[in-house]
């Protein structure tokens, strides 16, 4: 695969080897090298770091997401370039005598260079008409939402190569598209006009319900029909719209019961990003909390893209509530959590995460989040042999050092599939052809059957935290 490459470096006064010294001890002052922190410097250990644009301020700098896969003591180390594009940043340190020569070089997967063009506001030519049935999937590959969406663009990838390779003579083939929301309204509407005058024949779309509503409006008048895949509040199908994910029902007919049971909590306060996915799963809360003999104390929100959470920290522990119901998303979710344990607030509140997916999970980290409950319909450590068969698939074409998946991007694997059945099925991508025969679909997937012919089409399990992924507890 083609690659293109970008150089940079630094002299710093002093040795290699005590210049290495503060990184492997996440040294916190230590962020002049790309702003890059990480819990641990070792191989695999996510990492999050700063990517300056050029022609660009400091303030439009993009925050990069990636792991560590070598690290050679006193020489350097490189990572895998996992969002918003795909790649990998090399640090070679050597001694210059007085100091060490600190060399960075990014490379960048030639699949990833439309990425990069649109992010530098370049035109991107559209791809060449064929006769295959277009897929346009826009994800967050940017913005706070790109925390939970770290494997979905592999998965899409993966699954139109295989439903591809499965075609017999005659079969419909497939295409795939994919966009970048950034984590905004705004720029959903953008990316979703652009895949209609694209020619896609269907959006699937794994981001915010937020990013969503705009997608809607800008299909509103086209031929392109939408699919939502993640955690989401629900609302009509039809008219070209199709919904999956867990709803906010599912995610806590148990797992609520199941924490206050377990832990004797009661009293609850209810904190999420401010827009409808997070106040309508807050409604529903109340109805279980209410149920089960407990009782909401507060409820609070904050827009998407926080990041200092010190203050609803401070009214959480004066609330006197003894569990938390979280309903912020992506980088929000990870910096509420690490800072509620850095705060120790932790060790005295049980926590029930609702967008708490194994992505968002590590880079909370290991010891941040252990102990946190949620609720989803896959989890990545399910025994089951169709998942053991789909994670060897997974890791035979993305590597060892691929993002983990989770029940978010996983959506964006079975949509694709269960799209595909359909269009093949029918033998045409006519939105209300396949609209059709996807609301009497009942397909085996990674997580289990989903019938999609039953208002609630897939069961949920309850998880907890553990170090390096989650313990099913029911």
């Amino acid at each position: 695969m083609g690659r293109i490459s970008i150089f940079d470096q630094v002299v710093v006064d002093i040795s290699p080897e005590e210049l290495f010294a503060y990184l492997s001890g996440g040294n916190p002052d230590f962020h002049w090298l790309l702003g890059m922190t990480c819990d641990k410097f070792a191989p695999h250990q996510p990492v999050t770091f700063t990517i300056p644009l050029p022609g660009t301020t400091g303030e439009n700098n993009v925050t990069g997401l990636g792991r560590i896969t070598k690290v050679t003591p006193g020489r350097g180390f490189t990572l895998a370039h996992e969002m918003p594009w795909r790649g990998t940043v090399t640090c070679a340190l050597s001694d210059v005598g007085s100091g060490t020569r600190v060399r960075l070089t990014a490379d960048i997967d030639e699949s990833s260079l439309s990425s990069v063009a649109e992010m530098l506001g370049l035109a991107v030519p559209p791809e060449a008409p064929d006769d295959r049935v277009r897929i346009g999937v826009i994800m967050s590959k940017s913005g706070p939402g790109s925390v939970f969406a770290a494997a979905t663009e592999h998965l899409a990838e993966m699954a139109v190569e295989e439903i591809n390779a499965d075609a017999d003579q005659g079969d419909i083939t497939f295409s795939l598209q994919v966009a970048d929301d950034r984590t905004n309204p705004v720029e959903a509407f953008r990316a979703a006009q652009r895949l209609v005058r694209a020619g896609v024949h269907v959006i699937i779309s794994n981001v915010t319900s937020l990013s969503f509503e705009s997608i809607l409006a800008a299909t509103r008048n086209s031929a392109t029909m939408v699919i939502y895949t993640p955690i989401n509040e629900g609302g009509d199908r039809g008219r070209g719209v199709f919904r999956l994910g867990e709803r906010p029902a599912a995610q806590m007919h148990r797992s609520i019961p199941m924490l206050m049971q377990e832990s004797g909590a009661r009293c609850w306060y209810l904190a999420g990003n401010d827009y409808s996915w997070p106040q309508w799963t807050n409604r529903v809360a109340r109805r279980y909390i209410e149920s089960s003999g407990g009782q909401v104390v507060a409820e609070t929100y904050r827009a998407l893209g926080t990041r200092d959470f010190s203050s609803l920290i401070e009214k959480i522990t004066r609330s006197g509530a003894d569990a938390v119901l979280s309903t912020f998303v992506g980088a929000d979710e990870v910096a509420f959590e690490r800072q509620c344990f850095d705060s120790g607030l932790r060790t005295q509140i049980q926590t029930l995460s609702m967008a708490l997916d194994e992505s968002t999970r590590e880079r909370i980290g290991d010891e941040a989040a252990s102990g946190m409950w949620t609720s989803f319909g896959y989890f990545q450590c399910l025994e089951s042999p169709e998942n053991k068969d789909f994670l060897d698939r997974y890791k035979r074409r993305h590597g060892d050092f691929a993002p983990p998946i989770s029940s978010i991007s996983e959506s964006v694997y079975e949509a694709i599939f269960l799209y595909a059945h359909s269009v093949r099925e029918g033998h045409t991508p006519e939105p209300r052809e396949v609209e059709r025969r996807l609301r009497r679909s009942k397909v085996s997937t990674p997580r289990g059957v989903v019938d999609l012919s039953q208002r609630g089409h897939q069961n949920t399990i309850v998880g907890r935290a553990i170090p390096g992924g989650f313990a099913i507890t029911a």
